[in-house]
């Protein structure tokens, strides 16, 4: 059936409800199925990350011994250097006994900064 310029004005209640509701529900479903879609693909950031590469350090040997001679300069350096601007508030000195300082000298260290 052919309809004329002013005939659409004319049709049933039920029958434009009836293509209201379809085009309402095809809009729905379609928004749903693009945020199931959207939300169902994992979004993987840490693949854009650079991972360091292993490295074969001498203390992650069988010895597994740090260079000590090596970490005594680095404190003396810290010490004249770095510690102007830096602290070592969360550090224990009793970490560095045996291996930067003596226990006397670790001693002497944390009574200058106290």
């Amino acid at each position: 059936m052919w309809k004329c310029k002013g005939q659409i004005d004319n049709l049933p209640y039920w029958k434009s409800s009836k293509y209201y509701l379809w085009t309402k529900l095809t809009i729905a479903s379609g928004v749903v199925g693009i945020g199931i879609v959207s939300l169902a693909v994992p979004v993987y950031a840490s693949d854009l990350q650079a991972h360091p590469a292993k490295l074969p350090w001498i203390h992650n040997g069988i010895i597994s011994s740090y260079d000590h001679a090596s970490m005594r300069r680095g404190y003396q350096v810290y010490k004249e250097v770095c510690s102007a601007c830096h602290s070592l508030k969360y550090m224990n000195y009793r970490h560095l006994v045996n291996t930067v300082l003596t226990e006397d000298e670790a001693k002497a260290d944390a009574a200058e900064v106290s």
